[in-house]
């Protein structure tokens, strides 16, 4: 049939603590989100994974075969943010790397975000060679895996566009998800095809690295 449907990122499935918990966050004034080995100064987009950076701000969690960083959370949305070139606040679907603010308290722009660990997710994977059929498939369903942003240089607008990195998976603690199972969502419709959709849950939330 051909290649599912596309979505780069972590959206959510089933909230495992019975109402949503949305934390309201703030990037440090002009912090720049990079894809590591790919695209530098992304915006963050809803569905990307965050980690804690200063301040009580977020960055982005750099996501890549090589590099495993423990997430914390998924940005849910974004509030106003400050453009320098019109002077104003303005809304825009992603939050743009480097917007300085300084001290100015008006000019902060807020994020909305989840805790991985509250939530079951549906994520694309990254490729149509690991698995290329259901049973194939289904027979991931308890290990554990990374995942990737596969932005690369170059792109308009630049986005981190993260994808489970599917072959990956095994049983090694350390990884940052457990593949809970297939997703039942009408966008599977070809398991030999690119992007089939599964669910995962966090396996070490919050800087943990022992996992389970």
């Amino acid at each position: 049939m051909g290649d599912n449907i596309l979505a780069y990122g972590f959206r959510p499935w089933k909230c495992l603590t019975g109402e949503p918990n949305f934390l309201t966050k703030i990037p440090a004034s002009a912090q720049a989100f990079n894809v590591t080995g790919g695209t530098q100064n992304v915006a963050i987009v809803p569905g990307d994974v965050l980690i804690s950076a200063v301040d009580q701000g977020v960055d982005l969690c750099a996501g890549s075969e090589t590099t495993a960083v423990d997430p914390e959370y998924i940005l849910a949305g974004v509030d106003w943010q400050w453009d320098a070139t019109s002077g104003k606040m303005v809304f825009a679907h992603g939050l743009a790397s480097g917007i300085a603010y300084g001290t100015n308290v008006e000019r902060q722009s807020k994020v909305r975000v989840l805790k991985v660990q509250d939530f079951i997710w549906e994520v694309c994977c990254d490729d149509k060679v690991t698995a290329t059929t259901r049973a194939a498939y289904q027979a991931l369903v308890g290990l554990n895996t990374s995942f990737k942003n596969t932005g690369a240089a170059g792109e308009t607008p630049p986005r981190a566009k993260a994808l489970l990195d599917i072959s990956l998976a095994a049983t090694t603690a350390t990884l940052e998800w457990r593949i809970w199972g297939i997703s039942p969502s009408k966008d599977n419709r070809d398991f030999a095809g690119n992007y089939v959709r599964l669910l995962v849950t966090c396996n070490t939330p919050g800087g943990s690295t022992t996992g389970a």
